[in-house]
């Protein structure tokens, strides 16, 4: 997980952004495939850097990646302080966007690989008040 934060380091330092990373400072327990895996953070990471772009560049611009785990989920959150979803229960359409250079087809892949992995994929508001990704992840 850490190879795809670091794989948009450059953005995320070019479009002054803050990222704060919690419980992944040991192995990851998440049983799938880590490729898939690291794709589907790749595409949320991206859709948070432009977003986070549209913050005018006197206010702060946070991101945050956080692993939590239980007896029942190992849960992958991507959060931020953009504007956030239209509303606190969005679901994204796929293959549908509101970028003028989108396809849609990042949010897909995302989808895909919480299908293939039994997970669970749900949209929300962050601690910082913008949109938050969580893929939740059985044991």
């Amino acid at each position: 997980m850490e190879l795809a934060v670091l794989q948009e380091k450059f953005k995320l330092e070019e479009a002054q952004i803050s990222i704060r990373m919690r419980g992944l400072e040991g192995p990851c327990p998440i049983k799938g495939d880590s490729s898939q895996i690291s794709l589907a953070l790749s595409n949320l990471l991206r859709n948070c850097i432009q977003e986070l772009r549209n913050i005018p560049g006197d206010q702060p611009r946070l991101l945050t990646v956080e692993l939590a785990t239980s007896p029942s989920w190992v849960a992958l959150s991507i959060g931020d302080n953009s504007r956030g979803f239209p509303s606190d229960h969005w679901q994204p359409d796929l293959f549908k966007t509101t970028k003028p250079d989108g396809t849609g087809l990042g949010l897909y892949l995302v989808h895909q690989m919480a299908e293939n992995h039994q997970a669970q994929l749900l949209f929300g508001r962050s601690s910082m008040g913008g949109a938050q990704v969580t893929i939740r992840f059985p044991p």
